[in-house]
């Protein structure tokens, strides 16, 4: 397997993104160029390619004569998101936990321990270590569109936990959900993850709609 190298504009994207999804840049926030470049060390030109590449993501947009700024959180967006991952993620995560290899299990016990450890011992990278683990149960379907689809929806999702639920620590539940779906999902029960998945992605929604 050949090594990837990110660009400098792919390293600038990955950065902000995750900025962007943490809630470190908050909605409505101009981001301004010529700082995130003076910041990084680099030209204006990777990073303009960033948000270009965010832009067509929905995660910021682009107003004439003003720049870009971070894109606003609205319930309907979350409606939208949570709804198709609804018909989605569940049965992709049902077929994957059938066609596992013992490299998948190994990779969505790592990817629970470290969601763990980020409930203990950092708690600003829950959300990043939530779809990493959502997302780790879905990769052995082997179905690249699905699993890329699937993720931007996670971000859009993750904003809006990010923004209205950690901060009240509500993702206890989560984690107890998380450590029954993982059980389900290492022993092949294909229905039964399906089950917990589709509850857990609507129990999360139906918290993030109080809040909003």
């Amino acid at each position: 397997m050949g090594i990837h190298v990110q660009t400098v504009s792919e390293q600038v994207y990955s950065l902000l993104r995750n900025r962007l999804v943490s809630g470190t840049l908050s909605p409505h926030d101009a981001i301004r160029q010529e700082a995130i470049a003076a910041e990084l060390g680099v030209s204006k030109i990777p990073v303009r390619e960033a948000l270009i590449r965010l832009q067509n993501e929905g995660l910021v947009v682009l107003e004439a004569n003003r720049g870009f700024f971070v894109s606003p959180l609205s319930l309907e967006e979350a409606e939208d998101a949570y709804g198709l991952r609804l018909t989605m993620e569940p049965q992709a995560a049902a077929m994957a936990a059938v066609r596992a290899t013992p490299e998948d299990r190994l990779a969505v016990t790592a990817a629970l321990n470290g969601l763990q450890h980020a409930a203990e011992s950092d708690r600003g990278d829950v959300g990043r270590c939530n779809r990493l683990f959502h997302l780790s149960l879905i990769q052995p379907v082997r179905k690249p569109v699905t699993i890329n689809f699937i993720e931007r929806l996670h971000l859009i999702s993750e904003r809006n936990v990010c923004e209205h639920l950690v901060a009240a620590g509500s993702e206890d539940r989560a984690h107890q959900e998380h450590q029954i779906m993982y059980d389900a999902w290492m022993s092949g029960k294909g229905d039964e993850v399906a089950r917990l998945v589709y509850d857990h992605i609507h129990a999360t929604f139906e918290e993030l709609k109080d809040h909003y």
